[in-house]
């Protein structure tokens, strides 16, 4: 009888350390799937892909798509394993100050690769029409390049208030020429005589500003 109650709880013991096992192993599986699940579905990467200025130790995370001035990249939590420049691999200068184009870079570790593609771009909005400091005539003002740009603010004369031009384009209310490109008008009369200011950024943050008056 004692030996049967005996072998009865050995047999309990077994089952029990089978499940225990079962267990860890369902639930290691379970972590290991969310891990990776998380990784896939963006969580936070261990890649980072910064860049910042010449003379500057502080750095900034690039983005996807991101627009940018002239800067130098670093990486860290992975190796290069690919550097583009306008659509052709170029070797990847540790500290080299990138000139205008359009860049891709890819990083990869033991878990994970990570791409973002980015543009610099050096060169400040175009606009045209404004190229006198006084002007004496009906003006017209035209923005070569308006698609590029995220803010493009007149301030009218004596304080009386700014207007948004690229709001205007952005809803539609900006007048076209004969070209295809957005304008924007000042009519020659006493109520818009006096001294004006532009401001066009883009999203590199290169700005074109201008003091202008209309006398």
């Amino acid at each position: 009888m004692k030996e049967k109650k005996r072998n009865k709880r050995i047999l309990w013991s077994v089952i029990l350390i089978i499940f225990i096992l079962i267990l860890l192993i369902i639930g290691s599986n379970f972590f290991w799937n969310q891990e990776k699940i998380g990784v896939v579905k963006g969580a936070t990467s261990t890649i980072k892909i910064c860049y910042y200025q010449k003379g500057s130790n502080k750095a900034y995370k690039i983005e996807e798509n991101m627009s940018i001035q002239s800067m130098c990249i670093c990486t860290k939590g992975g190796t290069i394993i690919e550097f583009k420049k306008n659509g052709e691999e170029i070797e990847f200068v540790e500290g080299e100050i990138l000139k205008e184009g359009k860049y891709a870079i890819t990083v990869a570790n033991d878990t994970e690769v990570l791409t973002r593609n980015f543009n610099i771009d050096n060169t400040a909005p175009i606009v045209t029409g404004i190229e006198a400091s006084v002007i004496r005539e009906t003006l017209i003002i035209t923005f070569e390049n308006i698609e590029d740009v995220v803010s493009a603010t007149l301030k009218l004369p004596k304080q009386t208030g700014t207007i948004n031009i690229y709001e205007l384009y952005a809803k539609g209310k900006l007048q076209k020429n004969e070209n295809g490109r957005y304008i924007y008008t000042i009519e020659y009369n006493e109520q818009n005589k006096g001294t004006y200011q532009i401001e066009v950024k883009d999203a590199a943050n290169n700005i074109y500003t201008k003091n202008f008056a209309i006398k």
